[in-house]
């Protein structure tokens, strides 16, 4: 069954820039009920962080509190219009 782009790509609310720190990352997608958030800089896109990249960090050991999301954002992101 075929459906629409709109119908399979739920919006994102949270958006936060590079320098948040993944725990409080983490902290927004919790309270938002999202599995990712979208990481601008300048009003640009420049990665995106998923529950993916939060299980590498926690697989890599690194320090939640202090490691920043572009310490650990995939990117960069392809878009489609």
């Amino acid at each position: 069954v075929a459906l629409p782009q709109r119908e399979l790509i739920q919006p994102c609310l949270v958006t936060l820039p590079p320098d948040t720190s993944v725990e409080a990352a983490v902290t927004a997608m919790n309270h938002s009920k999202t599995g990712y958030v979208l990481v601008f800089e300048h009003r640009q896109l420049v990665g995106i962080f998923t529950g993916r990249d939060l299980v590498g960090a926690i697989a890599s050991g690194v320090n939640l509190s202090i490691a920043t999301l572009s310490d650990v954002m995939t990117h960069p992101v392809i878009t489609i219009k």
